[in-house]
């Protein structure tokens, strides 16, 4: 009987340590950021009417006209900037942001996960923005301000 137990507990022990090897998917970094919106006059955050928001290398609009608040937008990976052209209730303006990509082999089921490090601001023509998180993640934290 003691090594019955002693069999079961090795095949526990080893099972348990197989799922431990398993690589979590879900936790691999973000290549969109987060921005938000504020009102230059008191900083609260606002609602933003936007008409259209795009970027070189795509030709259809990143997002459905209407009021945000919050968006997220996809930062290219096979280059270190991307720039999003806004056309807003305030007008159009652009930003181009600059950042380092660097790449890391997850595994075969999930692929290689793409880090986004150092991002700032190169140029807009916006009153102002503010990048608050310049390492992009997986968690739905604030990376942008954009002030209007």
């Amino acid at each position: 009987m003691r090594h019955a137990t002693i069999y079961i507990t090795f095949i526990t022990l080893l099972g348990l340590s197989a799922c431990l090897e398993d690589p979590d998917c879900n936790t691999i970094t973000s290549t969109s950021m987060v921005v938000n919106f504020y009102s230059t006059t008191d900083g609260d955050a606002e609602q933003t009417w936007v008409s259209s928001i795009q970027t070189d290398d795509v030709e259809e609009d990143l997002v459905v006209a209407n009021s945000y608040s919050s968006l997220e937008l996809p930062l290219r990976t096979d280059h270190d900037s991307t720039t999003f052209y806004f056309s807003t209730e305030y007008g159009d303006s652009d930003i181009t942001f600059t950042y380092d990509v660097s790449t890391r082999f997850i595994s075969d089921e999930c692929g290689v996960e793409y880090i986004i490090r150092n991002l700032e601001i190169a140029s807009t023509t916006m009153d102002s923005v503010v990048v608050v998180n310049n390492i992009l993640s997986n968690s739905s934290t604030e990376d942008v301000k954009i002030f209007n």
